[in-house]
């Protein structure tokens, strides 16, 4: 079951669609977990805006495990992910498949951020943990 997490993002890429401006509350991906596991669903997908980005996500991950979804899949751009300590909590809590969203393929093709540090290249520290 894919769950659209809405709300915050980290990038501002062009063709994105979705609603930036309020997170899905807790309670309402509580209660898709919820149905996840009673239908038996195998795999549970945390998409839509950056799942990372949220407070709360360690707290969403850890009750899809504790209600035996096989699968958890984060769908993210990867940058939160060059944080080591932030990438273990996330598997210790039972995140176990990772879709990488990488929008270049070049260093200059991706947004530049103040401190001169491109998107690219964080997300490429985030994949080698």
């Amino acid at each position: 079951m894919k769950i659209y997490l809405k709300g915050k993002c980290n990038n501002d890429c062009i063709f994105c669609d979705i609603d930036k401006k309020r997170d899905t509350l807790f309670s309402q991906v509580e209660k898709k977990i919820e149905k996840a596991s009673e239908r038996g669903d195998k795999r549970v997908v945390f998409t839509g805006a950056e799942p990372t980005f949220r407070e709360d996500i360690l707290d969403l991950i850890g009750l899809a495990k504790k209600k035996k979804i096989d699968i958890i899949q984060l769908n993210t751009n990867g940058r939160l992910l060059a944080d080591k300590k932030f990438t273990e909590k996330i598997i210790k809590a039972g995140a176990n498949y990772f879709k990488i969203s990488l929008h270049a393929i070049l260093q200059n093709c991706t947004i530049i951020f103040p401190e001169g540090e491109t998107v690219l290249i964080k997300q490429l520290e985030g994949l080698r943990i």
